[in-house]
């Protein structure tokens, strides 16, 4: 699908159909319905991964909007007397409990998610995803690839963390847009899993009106349920929404593009990752300098 555009005012309004469009991918539950009616390894991987992280939901809501308060208000006090035995419960509750919970939903979503994602592309897509070689030039390839779309990653959040330090509320609501185009990543990775990362961040400053449609409504719930019930309670529920935000962007259509009349304009890309490419680029290239000095040895 393609807008044709002269003016700047049709410009605006292709950006706002862009983000329209996103928005509408993110929450066309067709997808959703198609995806559980055709595969029963994914109705089972959904099932499991909803009771697991609801169960962690419930549990860590209960003791924030329960316990806590109880327990801190029967031992109120600011003497050491009644406030080590409320601080013995808490990291009590959060080593034996909240720690291993943590430890464990990293392996145990990352399976039913790369069940949910693997079958939803061929439910929507017709067949499965592309497997990739497994030589051992290939291998190294990959494993560096990993390492620095990691690092990238880390830097993203590190830059959004500074954004989000401006004052007047300009600093949040910049760090959630940038937030959006980082949660459409996540989201569009398993559909793009043979993009390297260099492609990946090229299609969403293309399109970047787009992915913060997309990524606005994947962010909501996550941002919400931090803003009211800090980390934890954010990280169950970004589990909870996030295989069936996966399921449509794997579903998702094309952006609509831009196709204008001025020569000059060939491209609407905006350039969000730079700063955290240069970054991460600088880092990878400072440990890999020090790591060659270490194998290297003292000069003879």
């Amino acid at each position: 699908r393609r807008l044709m555009t002269n003016t700047s005012s049709l410009r605006l309004k292709f950006f706002a159909l862009q983000w329209l469009q996103g928005v509408r991918d993110a929450v066309y539950v067709p997808h959703l319905g198609t995806v559980l009616l055709s595969s029963s390894l994914i109705r089972r991987a959904i099932f499991d991964s909803f009771v697991y992280n609801g169960f962690g939901f419930l549990s860590i809501w209960i003791f924030q909007i329960f316990f806590e308060p109880t327990i801190s208000s029967l031992l109120q006090g600011n003497s050491w007397f009644y406030r080590t035995p409320y601080v013995i419960l808490v990291a009590i509750y959060y080593l034996l409990w909240i720690l291993p919970m943590f430890i464990l939903s990293f392996v145990i979503n990352a399976k039913w998610l790369n069940i949910v994602a693997q079958n939803s592309f061929i439910v929507l897509c017709g067949r499965p995803p592309k497997s990739s070689s497994i030589g051992l030039n290939d291998l190294a390839k990959s494993l560096a690839a990993e390492v620095y779309t990691s690092t990238f990653y880390t830097m993203f959040v590190v830059q959004c963390s500074v954004i989000a330090i401006l004052p007047f509320m300009v600093g949040p609501i910049i760090n959630f847009i940038f937030l959006c185009w980082l949660y459409s990543l996540y989201c569009f990775e398993y559909k793009w899993v043979n993009w390297h990362i260099g492609r990946r961040l090229r299609h969403v400053e293309d399109n970047w009106a787009y992915f913060v449609g997309f990524g606005m409504v994947t962010g909501t719930p996550f941002t919400v349920a931090s803003f009211y019930g800090g980390f934890w309670l954010s990280y169950t529920v970004w589990w909870l929404f996030f295989p069936y935000f996966v399921v449509m962007a794997i579903g998702a259509p094309k952006p609509i593009e831009l196709v204008s009349g001025d020569p000059k304009v060939t491209t609407n890309r905006i350039a969000l990752f730079r700063f955290a490419r240069w970054l991460n680029t600088k880092i990878l290239n400072g440990v890999a300098f020090i790591i060659r000095m270490i194998t290297k040895g003292p000069a003879e």
